[in-house]
């Protein structure tokens, strides 16, 4: 089954340069994570979370040594 993205409260606003830390749900040791903005790699961001300032679709691509690709979706 394939987990969703965290995020801190729902409907988090984004302004006066403030950010809303997204997780993903897999945390396994190995793992490696890709997260993208509106379908399109962000460069640099390759940790189990993003801090997102700016307001767009999220999600994050990972792959560890003892399971399948998975993308999700948030």
């Amino acid at each position: 089954q394939i987990g969703k993205i965290t995020i801190p409260v729902k409907d988090t606003l984004l302004c006066n340069g403030r950010t809303v830390t997204l997780t993903s749900p897999v945390n396994v040791g190995g793992t490696i994570y890709q997260w993208n903005k509106d379908g399109a790699i962000i460069g640099g961001a390759t940790n189990q979370t993003y801090a997102v300032a700016a307001p767009g679709n999220y999600s994050v691509s990972y792959w560890a040594s003892s399971t399948c690709n998975a993308l999700q979706q948030q």
